[in-house]
């Protein structure tokens, strides 16, 4: 007789919410297709006898799942009692298992992230908006700029400035495509006010919300034509508007996933400009390691700073494959960890906007050391 595996097991979703509007539905989205692959109003979960909203799902065996609950779009979505946003709900389905989620609120029916901030300006720092930034070549976007409390008082300070890919995910999580920012004005405060880093201004350059933004974050045409954007259009805008450090030893670029490699590329093309910079899980993989064989072709420029780290779990041990050739390339180009280079391993870490924010202190250390 022979016994066969089950490949598949069963994933159960049940959601009850004393808050629910009358007359609304309940949705789950998630890191799988199954879950709507982060598409706010795809996977609607069915109204129950004893008031819960259910699905279930044939989840393949030992799949890494995410995902949260939405009224049908990201301004919609669940949040705790403070009105901040859930952290993705996490799990392993190595067996059939049911989850209930007691869901107490809804972000458009609690004050936003910046709403709140706002109460408080002068503790908080102050956001400015420039809108529709672009050239010929690249697609408007807004350019958000975060000055730190105290920036009016005197007029002699100047600043160090760290610019930000996918600026929708920097600061609030109801402009986040996936509901979770990395809160990048809440660690820089925190920071500071534990003295571990400069004070810095945070320029947060939003994506073009396309199909474009993969290839602006790469190498090919477009990605040379938005790397020129962020040097000759928004950090002059940035220089000329406030009162910037603008060498670049005081000029740093971060990104996460595409953004991260996105990052390499404008540290290693325009180090005379941007002299710094921290990729987040960055994606060298992309093009069957298209960067990787850049990258053995490019001398290390000189008095640069560099940060890299990658996760450890899910698609994270892809990316990690990525940043270990590039490893391999710096050990023999004798660009080793050191005061100019670091690279740190997360072993918690999965590819999402809440595991960078976690870990958010640590490139921001290495960048603004105090």
């Amino acid at each position: 007789m022979f016994f066969f595996r089950r490949r598949n097991r069963k994933l159960t979703i049940r959601i009850h919410s004393k808050t629910l509007p009358e007359g609304e539905k309940v949705f789950v989205v998630g890191n799988h297709e199954l879950l709507g692959d982060w598409q706010p109003n795809r996977i609607p979960l069915l109204p129950q006898d004893d008031g819960c909203w259910q699905q279930e799902f044939n989840i393949k065996r030992n799949s890494q799942i995410e995902f949260k609950v939405t009224r049908g779009s990201w301004e919609t979505e669940a949040v705790d009692s403070n009105g901040e946003n859930l952290m993705n709900y996490t799990l392993k389905v190595s067996s059939d298992v049911t989850v209930d989620m007691d869901i107490v609120g809804w972000r458009d029916l609690a004050p936003t992230a910046i709403e709140r901030d706002a109460e408080e300006p002068e503790r908080n720092g102050t956001l400015k908006f420039h809108r529709d930034i672009g050239t010929a070549e690249i697609e408007k976007r807004d350019v958000l700029v975060w000055l730190p409390p105290g920036y009016d008082d005197d007029e002699k300070l100047h600043y160090p400035v760290l610019y930000m890919h996918d600026g929708q995910n920097v600061f609030d999580p109801s402009t986040s495509y996936s509901g979770v920012a990395w809160k990048a004005d809440k660690t820089a405060l925190k920071l500071i006010k534990e003295k571990r880093i400069e004070t810095p201004i945070i320029v947060a350059v939003n994506n073009c919300a396309s199909a474009e933004r993969l290839e602006e974050y790469s190498l090919g045409t477009k990605g040379r034509h938005y790397l020129a954007f962020m040097a000759e259009t928004v950090k002059p805008l940035v220089d000329k508007t406030y009162r910037t450090l603008p060498e670049p030893e005081n000029t740093a670029v971060m990104g996460a996933s595409m953004g991260g490699l996105c990052a390499f590329l404008q540290l290693w093309l325009y180090p005379d400009i941007f002299g710094k910079a921290a990729c987040l899980s960055p994606t060298f993989i992309l093009n069957r390691y298209e960067a990787v064989r850049w990258i053995k072709r490019q001398p290390v420029p000189v008095d640069i700073r560099l940060y890299m780290d990658c996760g450890n779990i899910g698609g994270e041990r892809k990316l990690l494959k990525g940043c270990r050739k590039v490893l391999r390339i710096f050990r023999r180009k004798k660009f080793h960890q050191g005061d100019s280079f670091f690279f740190y391993k997360d072993e918690d870490g999965n590819h999402s906007e809440q595991a960078w924010a976690k870990r958010l202190w640590r490139p921001m250390e290495f960048l603004f050391p105090r």
